[in-house]
């Protein structure tokens, strides 16, 4: 295959597209997803793509698991348990909101609970390693 013209290369070379920011509820989405510092606002724009209307169903499963999880790890456990519980209605097959649910419960000493939803999420999720591991520790792999 031949060289390009100097022409074309320095044409090419002048010519820079950059994609239009995402400001649609996919974007953020993506954002969501990241689960990136400073957590509440990471958490803000989880809200703010669960209410763009641009999602699909699972979709929004999606980034009520993200804001669950950031409610975990900011130890924020009802809004945690609200935001999983309803991930788990808008996409069951979501085995990470099964896992993180029983995060949830094992921190609040709910241990049967616990169990309950580490086994869900080994339903969903049989080879998650980190599933796995969390089914081993707590002995539930009969």
């Amino acid at each position: 295959m031949g060289r390009l013209p100097k022409a074309w290369l320095a044409a090419f070379a002048a010519f820079s597209w950059t994609p239009p920011a995402l400001a649609d509820g996919y974007g953020d989405l993506i954002q969501c997803a990241r689960l990136a510092e400073p957590l509440l606002e990471t958490a803000a724009v989880c809200g703010n793509a669960i209410k763009s209307g641009d999602l699909t169903e699972a979709q929004v499963g999606e980034a009520l698991l993200y804001r669950g999880i950031i409610a975990y790890m900011l130890q924020q456990y009802p809004e945690a348990h609200s935001d999983l519980m309803l991930s788990v209605q808008y996409a069951p097959e979501l085995a990470r909101a099964y896992f993180y649910r029983g995060l949830v419960y094992e921190a609040e000493g709910e241990d049967r609970r616990a169990d309950s939803q580490y086994r869900n999420a080994f339903a969903f999720a049989p080879e998650d390693p980190e599933v796995l591991a969390k089914m081993r520790a707590r002995d539930l792999m009969n």
